[in-house]
């Protein structure tokens, strides 16, 4: 906005100073030639008098000015030089051919030195000229034509960026949500159309998430829904009341799973509503550290892995919002204690300006073709990696938003020390 305002307020100035200047040459250049024209003859009456009081007196000079003004019907007079006062580079002016040609109030008039009567000067008045109208109107016309002109130049970037950003919003509104604005440096509204690509992959985002939330779930859905049909008619056709007691007690099952389904992905889909609730505050890594190790153990033993954690860090803080950091570091901790042979390792350290975490397992890893898709939800990967009953292929992507929302990345790279998977989440120190 800062920018939009200092163009406008510099483009305004500059074109009614270009403008006024410009103008001002061309009447100033057209105006006193003019002038000089219209007065010639008045020019060349007061030499002819100048010459002709040389050789009077001062008693007869004022008599023959009075001469002067009934033979000529002038106005002409005499006048000592204490009357006018002017600058010494204009007073060499009063002996040239015919004087100097001044300006009062009323009229103009024109001064001429005597070199005989070095007290006194002759003052002739002027008839005025008429303003040249047509001439005036011409040049007013001219600088509203110009500065409009002026003003759609400026305008004219500004209306095409707008332009540009109605296109894309249309296109966009059609359904083609690859649509963005072009960024260019010489934009004025350059806030506008980041905002809008900003608002436009956010969208485009959503879009995918909930058209991938339905399929998933359709799809997923599809085998309960058929183990309750199932078991719907082997109720019906149930002999005695213990089998179909049996029977009513997989469904009841099913039901369960349908229904820790329909939860996880309606938490998924309004995940990204909390991000306002974000509340990053101060921590230090020792206390981050020691709350993910604590309910990283439980969930090893829990199937029999070790789990260890390597600390670099040393006094080191931290602005992060720590439930949800720990959720997504026991996330990927989650993953790697289901599918690890034996062990999990967890290493902590800085780099740079960035808290860097490395989470590796012992088993069977993914595929370097698969590394881009495996933080998409409810993707399935190879056989060694599908997903177990209970999870939802929902952990990672979640994991992801929240390094997004620290302003962070998280990606899998070749493993350290290890022989199976490694995911690597950096995240500023400083939010």
């Amino acid at each position: 906005m800062r920018r939009l305002y200092l163009s406008l307020v510099l483009m305004a100035l500059a074109s009614l100073f270009f403008l006024g200047w410009t103008l001002d040459q061309f009447q100033d250049s057209d105006a006193e030639p003019s002038h000089q024209n219209e007065y010639q003859i008045y020019f060349d009456l007061m030499e002819g008098f100048a010459q002709q009081a040389e050789g009077l007196s001062t008693l007869k000079l004022a008599e023959q000015v009075s001469t002067w003004q009934r033979l000529y019907q002038l106005p002409i007079t005499l006048h000592h030089i204490n009357e006018l006062a002017l600058p010494p580079e204009l007073e060499q002016a009063l002996q040239g051919d015919g004087g100097l040609l001044l300006e009062s109030d009323q009229r103009p008039y024109l001064v001429r030195s005597l070199v005989a009567h070095p007290e006194h000067q002759l003052y002739l008045d002027l008839p005025k000229i008429a303003s040249h109208s047509t001439l005036d109107l011409g040049l007013t016309l001219a600088f509203y034509i110009g500065a409009g002109l002026l003003m759609a130049l400026w305008l004219l970037p500004l209306t095409r960026r707008l332009s540009l950003i109605h296109k894309m919003a249309t296109e966009f509104g059609k359904g083609n949500l690859a649509s963005r604005v072009p960024q260019s440096r010489f934009s004025y509204i350059h806030w506008i159309e980041g905002s809008f690509n900003r608002m436009a992959a956010q969208i485009e985002q959503l879009i995918a998430e909930n058209r991938m939330l339905a399929s998933g779930l359709s799809h997923d859905l599809r085998t309960p829904l058929a183990c309750l049909r199932f078991g719907v008619d082997a109720a019906l056709d149930a002999p005695t009341p213990e089998q179909k007691d049996n029977m009513l007690l997989r469904m009841e099952q099913d039901l369960d799973q349908m229904e820790q389904m329909v939860t996880a992905f309606l938490d998924f889909a309004g995940l990204e509503k909390k991000r306002d609730q974000l509340q990053q505050t101060r921590l230090t890594l020792n206390e981050l550290i020691v709350d993910i190790e604590r309910q990283a153990q439980v969930l090893a033993k829990q199937q029999n892995k070790d789990f260890v954690v390597i600390n670099h860090t040393h006094g080191v803080e931290l602005m992060a919002d720590k439930v949800w950091l720990t959720r997504a570091v026991l996330n990927i901790v989650a993953n790697g204690v289901r599918f690890a042979k034996q062990q999990v390792g967890l290493t902590f350290y800085v780099r740079g300006a960035h808290l860097v975490l490395t989470i590796e397992d012992d088993g069977p890893g993914i595929a370097v073709a698969n590394w881009q898709h495996v933080f998409k939800p409810f993707v399935r990967l190879e056989a060694s990696r599908n997903r177990e009953q209970g999870h939802y292929g929902l952990g990672l992507a979640i994991a992801q938003k929240v390094c997004e929302w620290h302003d962070g990345e998280i990606k899998l790279q070749q493993p350290i020390q290890l022989s199976g998977c490694c995911f690597c989440l950096t995240i500023p120190i400083q939010a």
